[in-house]
């Protein structure tokens, strides 16, 4: 059974490593050590696998669900097998572009289900290798600083705020944000079950399935926060992790918010675009931009859709759909041309 797809691997990664336009002998090296380690581990060579590995990487495989490092190949066997990367994701990623830097290298790739990935190596002990095994390299400011995507022209979306009473609705009050905190804006719930799948140089697999929450502020600029969000197992859940998902931190220990608009995607459908989000996880922390498709169904309701979408490069992609519910005030989301 694992003749052919050995064969495939083996194909596709050398391709990789010997196309033109790479550059450089440490461009090639990096490279070479990144179709190395992944023929070790398919193999489940692990001792050999751990050897591409750098010792803050190696702990880093042994920490998986918080318990206590023993040794790399025994603990690569125990909490990453090789055995449940999915066939879909044998070929392993195709690396685009090496950057290096004296003894630190980053490889922009893809994943064979489209994943951007961002590969950190480094030069230890005379070779290349695998700096850190999950996450990405992007780190959230404290959300005052952070970019927002700007809003498509010929698009207007409106949030509304409907008196108890009846009546003509007013605008939502404009977002402020002091640092770390938010106020104004009309306050909404989205809940969904999503399915969260964490990919690296090893391979894909399904991290968890739990319930995510998404607190959300938004303003009738079309401007929004992310303010807080909540999590939680459940029937159907799936994996032990869900109470290990959270809201990134600071350095403060302080709530990093995330900021973004509802933007008028290309294809004319809206999108609820968040340029900093970030989830913190068992396996580290994962940020970046994260896009959510926004769809209207019958009777008003607003739903917000992802379908493998990706936190930036950094690995963790999402799916699912969260139904967006105002809250008792009165709030209402509006969509109108």
């Amino acid at each position: 059974m694992r003749g052919p797809a050995w064969i495939v691997v083996a194909t596709i990664v050398s391709a990789v490593v010997a196309a033109p336009g790479c550059g450089g002998d440490e461009r090639r090296e990096v490279q070479r050590a990144l179709l190395d380690l992944r023929l070790d581990y398919l193999a489940e060579r692990y001792g050999e696998a751990c050897d591409h590995l750098t010792r803050g990487a190696q702990r880093e495989v042994g920490s998986i669900g918080h318990v206590v490092p023993t040794t790399c190949p025994r603990d690569m066997a125990e909490h990453m097998s090789a055995r449940v990367v999915s066939a879909a994701d044998m070929a392993g990623p195709r690396v685009r572009s090496v950057e290096v830097d004296g003894d630190a290298a980053r490889a922009d790739a893809v994943a064979g289900d489209g994943t951007p990935l961002r590969l950190a190596l480094a030069r230890e002990d005379g070779a290349w290798k695998l700096a850190r095994v999950f996450g990405g390299s992007a780190r959230p400011g404290t959300g005052k600083r952070d970019a927002v995507p700007s809003l498509r022209r010929g698009s207007v979306v409106a949030t509304a705020l409907e008196p108890r009473g009846g009546g003509p609705a007013t605008a939502c009050p404009e977002l402020r944000v002091r640092a770390i905190t938010a106020d104004g804006g009309c306050a909404m719930t989205a809940r969904g079950r999503i399915d969260m799948t964490v990919v690296s140089a090893f391979g894909d697999r399904l991290y968890a399935r739990c319930d995510l929450d998404l607190e959300i502020l938004v303003d009738s600029r079309a401007e929004l926060i992310v303010n807080d969000l909540g999590n939680g197992g459940g029937p159907g859940a799936i994996g032990d992790t869900c109470g290990d998902i959270y809201s990134c931190r600071n350095a403060d220990g302080e709530h990093v918010l995330w900021r973004g608009r509802i933007v008028r995607a290309r294809d004319g459908r809206l999108e609820l675009a968040i340029a900093n989000a970030c989830l913190g996880t068992c396996l580290g922390r994962f940020a970046g931009g994260l896009v959510l498709r926004v769809a209207e169904r019958p009777g008003g309701r607003i739903e917000l859709v992802a379908r493998g979408s990706g936190l930036g490069d950094s690995g963790l992609a999402l799916s699912g759909t969260w139904a967006v519910e105002p809250e008792p005030s009165g709030t209402s989301l509006e969509i109108r041309d």
